[in-house]
């Protein structure tokens, strides 16, 4: 791992843990729900601007996989979510 990934992942968990009243679990699935944005913008620039077929697949795997951990996220979300409730 690089020195940036440590310090991003020491920026990730104090982002996190100072949260006041947001479970820091469900505010990583909110930041999962923000990477899938950003994602999604880069796959459309992607196909846009793409050279060859290789790259168009390359961005249109990038858009499957960001709905695919956008619902993940959401269904998470929801269940814990429900689960709050019953307590």
């Amino acid at each position: 791992m690089t020195r940036a990934g440590q310090n991003g992942e020491g920026a990730v968990r104090a982002s996190a843990e100072g949260t006041a009243g947001v479970r820091t679990d469900d505010e990583n699935l909110r930041r999962a729900l923000r990477l899938t944005r950003v994602m999604l913008a880069l796959a459309d620039e992607g196909e846009r601007d793409h050279r060859d077929a290789r790259c168009a697949i390359l961005y249109g795997t990038l858009r499957d996989m960001a709905y695919r951990l956008r619902r993940m996220a959401e269904d998470e979300l929801a269940r814990h979510g429900r689960m709050e409730r019953r307590r």
